[in-house]
């Protein structure tokens, strides 16, 4: 299970290692209080920057950053020179063989998210389709704040070279944020770490009831 969590965050260079286990005591209180709300949401939030970075030398790049909101976890960042419909339809593929389908998905309204491609897609799979209404960013809160924090973190924090070395320093990033970095609204507790609490406790009530 660890090394499914620890699937990179950036699709232009997969890697997998082992994860350290919790570095916390067991939040079962904390764990139930939120587990009406995990069970009932199970959104993805996806939007990507909307303002383009670029090289030192010059060449354009965009990100697809994907959250759950309900552990807020970051499940992954694309970074390319262009992410279409097309692409973001791969990347869910992915992260629904990893993770398992969403109930919906949140987006606002860019062109890859009106595509047809994408629209199937959600269609095909069952996946509720939300689009927050136009210049209304607050009604995509978690992924707003998130973007804040990738930008100061990492993408104003670098002169980047290549792709590849922004892919990389994403990944490294995205690991501390899932796996070290505390959350308030989790009760002081990584996102994984948090994540790996409501899967002990889901087994646990199904052993459980059976």
């Amino acid at each position: 299970m660890d090394a499914k969590l620890d699937t990179l965050a950036c699709s232009r260079r997969l890697e997998k290692s082992g994860m350290p286990g919790p570095q916390v005591g067991a939040v079962v209180e904390i764990v139930n209080d939120a587990m009406t709300d995990l069970v009932t949401k199970e959104y993805l939030t996806i939007e990507g920057e909307n303002k383009a970075d670029a090289l030192c030398y010059g060449c354009r790049f965009r990100t697809l950053n994907v959250l759950e909101e309900g552990v807020r976890e970051a499940l992954d960042i694309v970074i390319d020179t262009s992410v279409p419909g097309g692409r973001v339809v791969r990347t869910l593929g992915r992260l629904v063989a990893w993770r398992g389908r969403p109930k919906a998905i949140r987006v606002d309204n860019g062109p890859e998210y009106l595509s047809q491609v994408f629209r199937d897609w959600c269609r095909e799979n069952d996946v509720a389709l939300h689009y927050i209404q136009p210049g209304k960013p607050n009604q995509n809160a978690y992924i707003e704040r998130f973007n804040r924090t990738y930008r100061h973190d990492v993408l104003d924090a670098y002169l980047f070279e290549s792709l590849d070395q922004v892919c990389e320093i994403t990944r490294r990033w995205i690991r501390e944020y899932n796996e070290e970095r505390p959350h308030d609204s989790l009760g002081r507790i990584p996102p994984a770490v948090f994540q790996r609490h409501v899967e002990n406790a889901g087994n646990s009530s199904f052993e459980m009831s059976h």
